[in-house]
């Protein structure tokens, strides 16, 4: 399975930390590369071996339903998180977005992150 494109953003808005997290995807030839921004912080996950799993993951959550969906919490009185996803590749598109609310099946996405050797424990993934 090929892996065209991965972007996901999330913020937390808050003066406490840097709550910034970017995770870029950087294909070069025949590999496949994360770059990921914790506020300041900038790593480089090579994923090559781990691509086709993964896109096999968002497939079986359907991650396609999410396409063009927003998900947002009615109302918004306190200190939140948005996000942003676009992922596109073989059989896998969706780009969505949400603030302070996360889709039914966001336990799947954070298990396929995390087997990629994304995570971090202050957040939902």
């Amino acid at each position: 399975m090929a892996l065209r494109g991965l972007k996901f953003e999330y913020n937390v808005d808050t003066l406490k930390f840097d709550a910034c997290r970017l995770i870029l995807l950087e294909v070069k030839e025949n590999q496949y590369f994360l770059n990921v921004k914790k506020g300041k912080e900038v790593s480089r996950i090579e994923i090559t071996k781990k691509v086709d799993e993964f896109c096999q993951r968002l497939q079986a959550m359907n991650i396609e339903k999410w396409d063009r969906k927003i998900f947002d919490w009615p109302m918004e009185y306190f200190i939140g998180y948005h996000w942003k996803l676009e992922v596109t590749g073989d059989g896998i598109n969706a780009v969505c977005r949400g603030s302070d609310n996360l889709p039914n099946d966001w336990g799947a996405f954070r298990n396929a992150l995390n087997f990629l050797g994304i995570k971090d424990s202050r957040f939902p993934f």
